[in-house]
Protein backbone atom coordinates (compact mmCIF):
# COMPACT_ATOMS: atom_id res chain seq x y z
CA UNK A 1 0.00 0.00 0.00
CA UNK A 2 1.16 3.85 -0.96
CA UNK A 3 1.10 6.43 1.47
CA UNK A 4 -0.51 10.00 0.01
CA UNK A 5 2.42 12.30 -0.10
CA UNK A 6 1.65 15.96 1.00
CA UNK A 7 1.64 18.06 -1.56
CA UNK A 8 4.04 21.49 -0.86
CA UNK A 9 3.22 23.44 -4.01
CA UNK A 10 0.28 23.60 -6.03
CA UNK A 11 0.63 25.10 -9.38
CA UNK A 12 -2.63 26.79 -11.33
CA UNK A 13 -1.89 25.83 -15.23
CA UNK A 14 -4.58 28.35 -16.72
CA UNK A 15 -6.18 26.49 -20.23
CA UNK A 16 -6.80 28.49 -22.89
CA UNK A 17 -10.44 28.83 -22.53
CA UNK A 18 -12.23 32.25 -23.39
CA UNK A 19 -12.79 34.81 -21.36
CA UNK A 20 -16.48 36.25 -21.66
CA UNK A 21 -17.07 39.83 -20.83
CA UNK A 22 -20.40 40.99 -21.44
CA UNK A 23 -23.31 43.83 -20.76
CA UNK A 24 -26.70 44.13 -21.16
CA UNK A 25 -28.30 47.54 -21.38
CA UNK A 26 -32.36 46.57 -19.74
CA UNK A 27 -33.51 50.45 -20.07
CA UNK A 28 -32.11 53.63 -21.37
CA UNK A 29 -32.78 55.76 -17.91
CA UNK A 30 -29.89 58.27 -16.69
CA UNK A 31 -28.34 55.50 -15.20
CA UNK A 32 -29.38 52.38 -16.98
CA UNK A 33 -30.48 49.23 -15.62
CA UNK A 34 -27.83 46.76 -16.99
CA UNK A 35 -26.81 43.05 -16.55
CA UNK A 36 -23.43 42.63 -16.31
CA UNK A 37 -21.54 38.69 -17.00
CA UNK A 38 -17.67 37.72 -16.63
CA UNK A 39 -17.17 33.81 -17.22
CA UNK A 40 -13.90 32.01 -17.60
CA UNK A 41 -14.10 28.27 -17.93
CA UNK A 42 -16.05 27.09 -14.78
CA UNK A 43 -16.53 30.00 -13.06
CA UNK A 44 -18.47 32.75 -14.26
CA UNK A 45 -20.57 35.76 -12.18
CA UNK A 46 -23.42 38.20 -13.47
CA UNK A 47 -25.47 40.57 -11.47
CA UNK A 48 -27.86 43.48 -12.72
CA UNK A 49 -27.10 47.23 -11.04
CA UNK A 50 -27.38 50.68 -12.16
CA UNK A 51 -24.57 51.86 -14.23
CA UNK A 52 -24.44 55.61 -16.11
CA UNK A 53 -22.30 54.70 -19.27
CA UNK A 54 -19.75 57.53 -17.86
CA UNK A 55 -18.70 55.12 -15.63
CA UNK A 56 -18.30 52.05 -18.15
CA UNK A 57 -16.22 55.08 -20.26
CA UNK A 58 -13.76 55.99 -17.28
CA UNK A 59 -13.29 52.16 -16.76
CA UNK A 60 -12.29 51.48 -20.31
CA UNK A 61 -9.83 54.63 -20.07
CA UNK A 62 -8.47 53.03 -16.82
CA UNK A 63 -8.06 49.55 -18.85
CA UNK A 64 -6.29 51.29 -21.72
CA UNK A 65 -3.62 52.91 -19.69
CA UNK A 66 -3.14 50.00 -17.67
CA UNK A 67 -0.03 49.11 -16.03
CA UNK A 68 1.64 52.63 -15.39
CA UNK A 69 3.66 50.78 -12.58
CA UNK A 70 3.42 47.43 -10.81
CA UNK A 71 1.06 48.74 -8.15
CA UNK A 72 -1.27 49.75 -10.44
CA UNK A 73 -4.52 49.00 -10.76
CA UNK A 74 -7.82 49.75 -12.91
CA UNK A 75 -10.88 49.58 -10.75
CA UNK A 76 -14.76 49.74 -10.98
CA UNK A 77 -16.94 48.98 -8.54
CA UNK A 78 -20.90 49.46 -8.20
CA UNK A 79 -22.77 49.27 -4.74
CA UNK A 80 -21.14 48.44 -1.39
CA UNK A 81 -20.23 45.54 0.42
CA UNK A 82 -21.81 46.69 3.43
CA UNK A 83 -24.87 45.67 4.64
CA UNK A 84 -28.07 47.15 3.47
CA UNK A 85 -27.73 47.84 -0.43
CA UNK A 86 -28.53 45.89 -3.72
CA UNK A 87 -25.42 44.41 -4.76
CA UNK A 88 -21.61 44.72 -5.29
CA UNK A 89 -19.83 44.61 -8.08
CA UNK A 90 -15.76 45.05 -7.99
CA UNK A 91 -13.94 44.47 -11.71
CA UNK A 92 -10.09 45.06 -10.96
CA UNK A 93 -7.61 44.65 -12.88
CA UNK A 94 -3.59 44.44 -11.17
CA UNK A 95 -0.48 43.94 -12.20
CA UNK A 96 1.00 40.95 -11.19
CA UNK A 97 4.63 42.01 -12.41
CA UNK A 98 6.22 43.97 -15.02
CA UNK A 99 6.68 41.92 -17.69
CA UNK A 100 3.04 41.65 -19.11
CA UNK A 101 1.66 39.16 -16.65
CA UNK A 102 -1.85 40.67 -15.20
CA UNK A 103 -4.94 39.30 -13.19
CA UNK A 104 -8.72 40.25 -13.95
CA UNK A 105 -10.02 40.19 -10.23
CA UNK A 106 -14.58 39.66 -10.42
CA UNK A 107 -16.21 40.13 -7.22
CA UNK A 108 -19.83 40.21 -7.26
CA UNK A 109 -22.84 39.82 -5.04
CA UNK A 110 -26.60 40.28 -4.73
CA UNK A 111 -26.80 40.78 -1.28
CA UNK A 112 -30.26 38.73 -0.67
CA UNK A 113 -30.71 36.66 2.20
CA UNK A 114 -31.27 32.78 2.43
CA UNK A 115 -31.55 30.48 -0.47
CA UNK A 116 -31.50 33.46 -2.85
CA UNK A 117 -27.93 34.55 -1.78
CA UNK A 118 -25.51 34.73 -4.97
CA UNK A 119 -22.17 35.59 -4.65
CA UNK A 120 -18.85 35.08 -6.86
CA UNK A 121 -14.98 35.40 -6.82
CA UNK A 122 -12.55 34.62 -8.95
CA UNK A 123 -8.92 35.97 -10.69
CA UNK A 124 -8.83 35.54 -14.09
CA UNK A 125 -5.11 35.35 -15.26
CA UNK A 126 -4.31 37.40 -18.46
CA UNK A 127 -2.31 39.78 -20.42
CA UNK A 128 -2.07 43.21 -19.91
CA UNK A 129 -2.57 43.70 -23.50
CA UNK A 130 -5.87 41.87 -23.37
CA UNK A 131 -6.73 44.41 -20.97
CA UNK A 132 -6.21 47.30 -22.87
CA UNK A 133 -7.94 45.82 -25.81
CA UNK A 134 -10.98 45.22 -23.26
CA UNK A 135 -10.93 48.69 -22.17
CA UNK A 136 -10.51 49.74 -25.61
CA UNK A 137 -14.07 47.70 -26.97
CA UNK A 138 -15.26 48.83 -23.36
CA UNK A 139 -15.22 52.38 -24.17
CA UNK A 140 -16.30 52.16 -27.82
CA UNK A 141 -19.53 50.71 -26.76
CA UNK A 142 -20.37 52.75 -23.82
CA UNK A 143 -20.03 55.95 -26.52
CA UNK A 144 -22.30 53.83 -28.65
CA UNK A 145 -25.97 53.37 -28.65
CA UNK A 146 -25.84 49.12 -28.69
CA UNK A 147 -27.88 48.24 -25.56
CA UNK A 148 -25.11 44.61 -25.79
CA UNK A 149 -21.44 44.79 -25.44
CA UNK A 150 -19.73 41.24 -25.46
CA UNK A 151 -16.03 40.83 -25.09
CA UNK A 152 -13.61 38.05 -25.63
CA UNK A 153 -9.84 37.51 -26.20
CA UNK A 154 -8.06 33.99 -26.39
CA UNK A 155 -4.92 36.10 -24.89
CA UNK A 156 -4.11 34.01 -21.98
CA UNK A 157 -1.54 34.24 -19.70
CA UNK A 158 0.03 31.20 -17.32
Amino acid sequence: MRSARPVAHLERRCHYITVIFTIHRLDDDDAPHTQIGVADGGYSASQDSHVSPQYWIEFGQALQSFPQTSKHEALFESGSRAAGWYCYIRLRAYARDMAGHAAFEVEMTNHAEGASHRSSHFHVFCEAAALNRLGHSLERWARSDNPKFEFSDESRDT
